[in-house]
């Protein structure tokens, strides 16, 4: 634990003096606070890194896993089709799927 006293004043100091004394000693205390505010700062940003690295990586697999189900269920589709009618079908099948892939545009 630190304490810090306030230095009692000398009949012959001036108050510059003591103050010069007092800032020397709480020095200390502004230096280690704007130590502690930076290394916090940098973990935060160092966390938010690291999320929005794992976010972007979760939403590219969901993405990529998207597509392949996309692929599977527009293959079964195909392969119940009676032959000759796979283009229309398809047509029809895409026609139905909106930008955001569950019918909604």
């Amino acid at each position: 634990m630190i304490c810090y006293g306030i230095p009692s004043r000398q009949p012959d100091e001036r108050a510059l003096d003591v103050a010069a004394d007092m800032l020397v000693r709480l020095a200390a205390v502004p230096i280690v606070a704007a130590l502690l505010a930076r290394l916090i700062m940098r973990g935060r940003d160092l966390a938010m890194k690291t999320w929005e690295t794992f976010r972007r990586e979760r939403f590219e697999s969901g993405v990529e896993k998207g597509r392949e189900d996309l692929a599977r269920e527009m293959l079964a589709f195909l392969d119940k089709q009676a032959p000759g009618e796979g283009v229309d079908a398809l047509y029809d099948f895409l026609s139905k799927i909106g930008k955001n892939g569950n019918g909604e545009s």
